[in-house]
């Protein structure tokens, strides 16, 4: 048998519940923007800015990502760098038909 431990990381509530006051403080950020017009595109990028910024902070803390091996880190980070490769090219597809 092995005699791996598993190692667990134990986040104080503190740290927690200030990322939870992040999130609902980010929701209530987009909630203004989206009535503010910004003009142009850019309603999208800010909206999409705030989501990308929440699902980071969901990622790191929530999901335990900060903490945990590097594997995990590089697993994440390339389906998420394989989904902007194929939106890309869905993208380019639809605009230059």
């Amino acid at each position: 048998m092995s005699s791996e431990h598993s190692h667990f990381h134990v986040v104080p509530a503190a740290i927690n519940f200030k990322v939870f006051l992040a999130l609902i403080g980010l929701t209530i950020l987009t909630v203004i923007t989206a009535r503010i017009n910004l003009g142009g595109p850019w309603n999208i990028v800010l909206a999409l800015s705030i989501a990308c910024t929440k699902a980071i902070l969901v990622f790191l803390w929530f999901m335990h990502l900060k903490y945990s091996h590097a594997i995990n880190r590089v697993v994440i980070g390339s389906a998420l760098f394989f989904l902007i490769v194929f939106l890309g090219l869905t993208a380019t597809d639809v605009f230059f038909r």
